[in-house]
């Protein structure tokens, strides 16, 4: 399976990630993280996804992405809620899933840019809540790459390719 994300640099991601290993299976697998393509198979080669994904992030250029603060989701998620940003986050989800990948487009959830920081049974929940509270407020990067990832057999993260916003 593969998937496209971005992969954002905080001054407190040590922290986030302290969070995660605690509260998210996926934190030994995968750096966090905020999905723009969800992880799917498609009997396409590496470079024809890569070149999809270059041709969508050519039409971007860098921008802020600020998260807020830790809120839960359902009755088993922390989220950090991608709150500055969240226009461009939103305009290539929507860009990526075109072309080659239009098939793929769910059009009946909508779709939240986050950060999920933990999955946990239900009673779990208000204590990752109160572990992310320890988490700077007011999060912001610069985002100047996309990364499509292979997700391996054992679930862990390997980078394909990481794409430059931009046209240079």
């Amino acid at each position: 399976m593969r998937a496209v994300h971005i992969f954002p640099e905080f001054s407190e991601s040590g922290c986030i990630e302290a969070v995660r290993e605690r509260f998210d299976p996926l934190a030994a697998h995968i750096q966090h993280h905020v999905t723009l393509v969800f992880p799917f198979e498609l009997p396409v080669s590496d470079e024809q996804i890569s070149d999809h994904v270059a041709d969508v992030a050519k039409q971007f250029d860098t921008f802020t992405m600020g998260v807020g603060p830790a809120q839960p989701v359902d009755q088993d998620q922390v989220w950090l809620p991608v709150t500055t940003g969240v226009a461009t986050v939103r305009q290539l989800h929507q860009r990526l899933y075109t072309g080659l990948l239009a098939e793929l487009r769910d059009t009946e959830i909508p779709y939240q840019p986050h950060i999920t920081i933990a999955r946990v049974p239900a009673d779990q929940q208000a204590e990752a809540l109160k572990a992310a509270a320890s988490l700077k407020e007011g999060l912001f990067t610069t985002i100047q790459h996309l990364v499509i990832e292979r997700i391996a057999q054992d679930g862990s993260s390997q980078i394909i390719r990481l794409i430059s916003l931009g046209s240079s």
